[in-house]
């Protein structure tokens, strides 16, 4: 996981926002890898690159994530990013949109 936070933070305008040392006393075996929980921000327009994308979306099994943001006009980027995904099995979007949200809430029901 530590390599993996490494690589990402040579992309252009990344940077770690929290976490990214190895846990401390503790039991799990280090074939497994034992993290604290991290985050690292990757540019949203860095994400879509093709030499970037792969690096970026690699599910990682732990308490690793990656943050970007995105303005209202950026919306078809952050589509198009969540739709070249082979499995979408850890992607969200957030917003504070009210227009967003209850769209988000009738799509629910």
């Amino acid at each position: 996981m530590l390599e993996h936070m490494n690589k990402l933070l040579k992309v252009p305008g990344s940077k770690l926002l929290f976490g990214g040392e190895e846990l401390k006393n503790h039991s799990i075996p280090s074939i497994y890898g034992a993290l604290k929980p991290t985050a690292v921000f990757v540019p949203l327009e860095e994400i879509l690159k093709d030499g970037n994308y792969e690096l970026v979306t690699r599910e990682i099994f732990g308490p690793f994530q990656i943050v970007t943001e995105y303005k209202q006009d950026q919306l078809p980027l952050v589509l198009n990013a969540l739709e070249r995904m082979h499995a979408h099995l850890t992607a969200a979007v957030v917003s504070n949109d009210p227009l967003f949200l209850q769209l988000q809430l009738i799509s629910c029901q």
